[in-house]
């Protein structure tokens, strides 16, 4: 039954570890099959007084921009031709940068659209080790958040025009924590939108505000629409984690990846917290300020669904506030807005996401230590040696079972092979064997049971904390986050598996005992693709229990 228990727990962490080696190879073949897919460029020619014919194929149909009820009644054909004059116009103009300066990162919007066109993060760096960039929108894309209306044309218009901006730059600081950016667009014919983005010292949630003013006719709907997504600063899709659109509604948090697949888009209404595109370490989450919003999720055109804010007008002129998270997911922030419900956007998977009472104090404590050493490696064996100390009672027994487990083995033998033909006599014998020699069969087995929700949490702080990527322990280990670039640390643990197998007293028959010796092997081929970080808690974890079973064979009975 011991061998049994063992056995039942090593095939556990067996599905476990190859769970994600069949990620790991399913992420190289669909980055094979599925290059990303950057949406078409729209072309722009030159500023000239004349649009080009690619403009004109944009901009020549445009009837249905609203006109004041103050305003003369224009025929159709005199309004679009007043539209078209506009936008022509419009297209003359150069649009310009306007940056924002925060703590750790800049914003850059362009006049064109008033939409975000860089968000640049100096706290994280891409694969070349250069700052971060979190949005490539392809040049001549509408830049995010956009306004979207029934009305595509109307939509363009409102896009690509040039807005004036009330700076032409902000900075930021513990003296001046909070700055608004103002942009607005005036039409001949009436129209006039205002854009403001409200934006707060050490944080990267932004407040906007959009009003607009059209005439006396109401639109039927508008919608606030991020396209763009955000990068992880890795060319591959990481197969690990979830990467979409996901969106919470009360307490329910939908992940729409997979029905986009099927459908154009995909609706969310109800107790609203907010709608996101997101991936293992950055997210952009559309936050509304009042309930009555629903979030649509389109597959859109490029590698990227949109995701949108939408709400119905039944008022003139409209006015909307709502607000938008982009940035890094890093738990400190997200706990100080937890009145949007933003840490939810921390995603531990289908088996976290139920013990993330457990992940959660695991990554504080990991934090606490940081604080001390600044050193997540090492914080990770402090932690490890604190684990094993409260379990050194538990193991230390278990140790003790188990010598008591081989010295009755020849007995138990003797039963076996007597009653082989009466299981229900044989198992009141060994029972009874166990109780006189004071035995649990499933004492060895306890510390191990025990270590599995730890490693299974650990594995998840490891994979999706941000805090943790890029962190450096020692020499050639310089991301905890991800594998042993030379395999030397799974080596080290599968030799260390290995030697305390060779310490354990042995139970069991010859083939179990053959078994149990090729489990070092496959777990180290396992272990490869582990972050280095698991890798060390399990090879320090070992180590210890090496030194802890020494001390038991050569100071204990």
């Amino acid at each position: 039954m011991e061998v049994r228990a063992i056995l039942a727990f090593v095939l556990s962490m067996l599905v476990f570890a190859g769970w994600n080696y069949f990620l790991e190879t399913q992420r190289e073949e669909e980055a094979l099959r599925n290059p990303p897919r950057i949406e078409e460029r729209v072309a722009r020619g030159p500023a000239t007084s004349q649009p080009t014919k690619t403009q004109e194929s944009l901009i020549a149909p445009i009837p249905k921009i609203p006109t004041p009820s103050s305003a003369p009644a224009f025929q159709p054909e005199q309004q679009a031709v007043k539209a078209t004059s506009a936008f022509a116009e419009q297209l003359d103009k150069t649009a310009k940068d306007i940056t924002v300066k925060l703590p750790g990162h800049d914003v850059v919007f362009s006049t064109a659209g008033a939409g975000i066109k860089s968000f640049l993060l100096f706290k994280y760096t891409n694969q070349d080790g250069n700052p971060l960039e979190l949005i490539q929108t392809p040049e001549g894309n509408i830049p995010s958040p956009q306004i979207t209306l029934e009305d595509r044309n109307f939509t363009m218009f409102v896009g690509r025009s040039i807005y004036e901006a009330s700076t032409d730059s902000l900075v930021l600081s513990e003296t001046k924590p909070d700055a608004t950016l103002t942009f607005t667009l005036k039409d001949p014919s009436g129209l006039e939108v205002v854009k403001e983005f409200t934006f707060h010292y050490d944080s990267y949630l932004i407040d906007c505000t959009v009003q607009m003013r059209y005439g006396n006719q109401p639109l039927k709907m508008v919608r606030f629409t991020w396209n763009d997504g955000v990068y992880s600063g890795k060319a591959e899709k990481d197969f690990y984690t979830y990467e979409g659109p996901t969106t919470l509604v009360g307490e329910e948090r939908a992940e729409d990846g997979d029905e986009l697949e099927d459908k154009e888009s995909v609706r969310h209404g109800g107790d609203l917290k907010w709608t996101a595109h997101q991936n293992k370490y950055f997210a952009i989450a559309m936050v509304p300020k009042r309930s009555h919003a629903a979030a649509v999720i389109d597959r859109g055109r490029t590698e990227f669904p949109s995701v949108s804010l939408e709400y119905g007008l039944e008022s003139y002129p409209f006015k909307e506030e709502f607000s938008f998270f982009l940035g890094p997911k890093e738990t400190e922030q997200l706990v100080r807005l937890n009145k949007n419900s933003l840490e939810r956007l921390v995603d531990y998977g289908w088996f976290g996401n139920n013990v993330d009472f457990l992940i959660k104090p695991l990554f504080h404590f990991l934090q606490y230590f940081y604080s001390m050493t600044g050193n997540y490696g090492w914080s990770i064996i402090i932690l490890t040696m604190i684990i094993k100390v409260l379990f050194f009672p538990l193991s230390h027994k278990s140790f003790k079972s188990m010598k008591q487990m081989q010295k009755i083995q020849p007995e138990v033998k003797i039963l076996q092979e007597r009653y082989k033909n009466d299981r229900q006599m044989m198992s009141q014998e060994m029972m009874r064997i166990y109780k006189e020699n004071k035995v649990n069969p499933l004492g060895g087995c306890l510390p191990m049971v025990l270590q599995i929700p730890v490693f299974i949490a650990l594995y998840h702080v490891l994979l999706v904390s941000i805090e943790l990527r890029n962190a450096p322990f020692a020499l050639w280990i310089m991301d905890l986050s991800e594998k042993d670039p030379y395999y030397v640390t799974p080596i080290l643990m599968g030799g260390s598996m290995f030697l305390q197998q060779k310490m354990t007293p042995s139970v069991g028959d010859p083939t179990q005992q053959k078994i149990m010796m090729l489990l070092p092997i496959v777990f180290t081929f396992l272990f490869l693709n582990f972050p280095s970080g698991l890798v060390i808690y399990w090879l320090i974890n070992n180590i210890l229990t090496i030194a802890q079973q020494f001390y038991i064979h050569k100071f204990t009975s």
